[in-house]
């Protein structure tokens, strides 16, 4: 019986897990989209760094202004607000197209780069101070991405089981 057969024969309430089929056999995931689009994984901390250096950048007219209706109106009509909402609607779609094809436990935490990206373009652009105590926890940060980053994928023989059912 070919998949799609089985796939309408499945009487079942419960989804299907990723890669289950409905004879309850398993198989593994197509090549993860690291490899299929790099792009993706550049562009993210770029557009995540771009937001918030122009989050601050709308920010600095504000510092002496009170919280209230009148900092809001001054806020929104900063067109570096305006930016980094765009920079994040951006970093939605990607972020989106990077989970379509990736574990979401391998791939957050590697958005820690964007720690990184930030505390030096905070350090460039705004002249803020990195201390030795921040250096160690970038270089910790690093550390953690490139473990993760090193751990196999799933085409290389680890499977999705169905829920409920238990590896042999």
């Amino acid at each position: 019986m070919s998949e799609k057969q089985e796939l309408s024969t499945h009487s079942s309430t419960e989804p299907l897990s990723p890669g289950a089929t409905a004879s309850g056999s398993f198989e593994t995931r197509q090549p993860r989209e690291r490899r299929r689009f790099p792009w993706l994984w550049l562009l993210l901390p770029l557009l995540d760094t771009a937001s918030q250096i122009l989050m601050k950048q709308a920010s600095i007219p504000l510092r002496d202004v009170v919280f209230g209706w009148g900092w809001l109106s001054m806020g929104i009509a900063s067109p570096y607000l305006w930016g980094s909402i765009a920079c994040d609607i951006s970093s939605l779609v990607v972020w989106i197209g990077i989970l379509k094809g990736t574990d979401l436990s391998f791939a957050y935490p590697l958005t820690g780069v964007t720690y990184i990206s930030i505390a030096v373009s905070g350090r460039f652009i705004f002249n803020e101070p990195i201390s030795f105590t921040h250096l160690v926890g970038i270089m910790l940060i690093m550390l953690g991405v490139a473990l993760i980053s090193s751990e196999p994928d799933s085409d290389s023989g680890r499977t999705s089981l169905p829920k409920n059912e238990k590896a042999a």
